[in-house]
């Protein structure tokens, strides 16, 4: 590009330097032409002087046309020159403006020339990154494409897993609320038996009893509560007192049935095992409580309660 904008400068240096050239022919092919026609006129004149028989006045015109033939060229000449100095003077204001235009021209020109090469490196770098990104879309179709696959079989085995595992896990809660079922009932027949012999038992304290009368706390054996009623009861309450009506605040004095006879105190009610704690204290016949707690054990309907009780 540039190579060809010396070119261009020269061309039009080279047509200027013509320019000037062709006017200063034009202005002497006029001279010429203006001196000839003046020396063809003084020839004429001179001949036909001659012609008539007049040598006398040729002698005596001579000077005074010779001289006015140089005045008029003068003038001429200088009217010419003037003119041309003018000329000259608008054409080389009129290159001056022109070389300042090309100048300009040229300056705009660079500036396209690098406009250009930047639009080219954009449109380049362009291509590139339409180029990357249509591959990273191929790509990530693609991906998407294997992760929707993954997906629908994800899915799939997840329901076929599913299905598998309700189905074993049905046969398993099944089997083991049987068993659970079979091994409740079996500890519940073992503790009625247990619960039976206990109270079957002679109510007699295992441990001397304190002489001093102050209020203790223990765990009696209230009664068998099912069906809404009492099936057997320990202290004397209404049969159709729930079990948790019988915790009353303040509490009331209820006290040991003399149909069942002495009551024995201990420790706590009995473990998931079943087993008796270690037996604290006896209640005679009409020893009077206080109920604090009421507790199920099991959800077998046998009740027991925490109470406050006078012991020496």
């Amino acid at each position: 590009m540039s190579e060809v904008s010396d070119h261009r400068n020269s061309a039009e240096q080279s047509e200027s330097e013509l320019q000037k050239h062709k006017l200063w022919e034009y202005i002497e092919e006029r001279l010429d032409k203006r001196t000839a026609r003046s020396r063809s006129t003084f020839v004429f004149a001179i001949a036909l002087l001659g012609l008539i028989g007049i040598p006398s006045l040729f002698f005596v015109l001579k000077a005074s046309v010779v001289d006015k033939v140089a005045s008029d060229i003068r003038e001429q000449t200088k009217i010419l020159t003037e003119r041309v100095t003018k000329n000259l003077t608008t054409l080389e204001t009129t290159i001056s403006g022109l070389e300042a235009q090309i100048e300009k021209g040229r300056q705009l020109e660079n500036e396209l020339d690098a406009h250009t090469k930047t639009a080219k490196s954009l449109v380049e770098d362009l291509a590139k990154s339409t180029t990357q990104a249509v591959a990273l879309m191929k790509t990530s179709e693609e991906t998407l494409r294997r992760v929707e696959g993954l997906r629908d079989e994800t899915e799939q085995k997840l329901d076929e897993l599913k299905s598998t595992l309700d189905v074993r896990l049905d046969r398993i809660i099944a089997n083991t609320l049987g068993l659970m079922q079979t091994q409740f009932q079996q500890r519940l027949k073992e503790f009625a038996e247990q619960l039976s012999q206990e109270l079957d038992k002679p109510q007699i304290a295992t441990i001397e009893p304190p002489i001093p009368v102050s209020a203790k706390e223990g765990w009696v054996y209230l009664g068998h509560f099912e069906d809404g009623s009492w099936a057997t009861q320990y202290l004397d309450f209404d049969k159709g007192d729930t079990p948790s009506s019988l915790v009353k605040t303040p509490p009331v004095v209820r006290v040991v049935r003399k149909e069942t006879g002495a009551l024995n105190v201990r420790e706590g009610m009995p473990g998931p095992d079943g087993k008796f704690p270690d037996v604290i204290d006896v209640l005679k016949v009409e020893s009077e409580v206080e109920i604090l707690e009421v507790s199920e054990w099991y959800s077998s309907g046998y009740m027991w309660a925490r109470i406050k009780y006078k012991g020496r």
